[in-house]
């Protein structure tokens, strides 16, 4: 029975996920940036706030961001809204750099000088 009723639980996420809007209004829940409230609740996430998280700078010995947690299972709209990740790669969007656990450095594909 606590298999089926994962297995629900996991499915009414996926299509939870791919019912959100696609529009980009970021809150933040958790330390985490999302594309929108939608993408935040179907993660789970809880105490939203409207508007990105903000970056607190760490002590120099220590890295300057946090890494987010990384989902066990990732779900991403098809939307194309590249982000740079602190490693330097873009990806297509803060959604599939959270999918990777890479915090976010900036909005649209990093530059090359910032490739490796």
């Amino acid at each position: 029975m606590k298999i089926i009723s994962l297995f629900l639980i996991l499915s009414q996420f996926q299509i939870y996920a791919l019912l959100c809007s696609k529009d980009y209004l970021p809150v933040c829940a958790n330390g985490v940036t999302y594309t929108n409230a939608c993408m935040a609740e179907s993660s789970g996430a809880t105490d939203i706030k409207n508007g990105a998280c903000e970056v607190v700078e760490k002590k120099k010995n220590k890295p300057s961001h946090v890494s987010p947690p990384k989902p066990s299972t990732c779900v991403c709209p098809m939307i194309w809204k590249p982000v740079c990740g602190v490693d330097g790669k873009t990806y297509g969007s803060s959604c599939n750099a959270r999918c990777k656990g890479v915090p976010i450095k900036h909005q649209g594909a990093c530059d090359k000088i910032e490739s490796h």
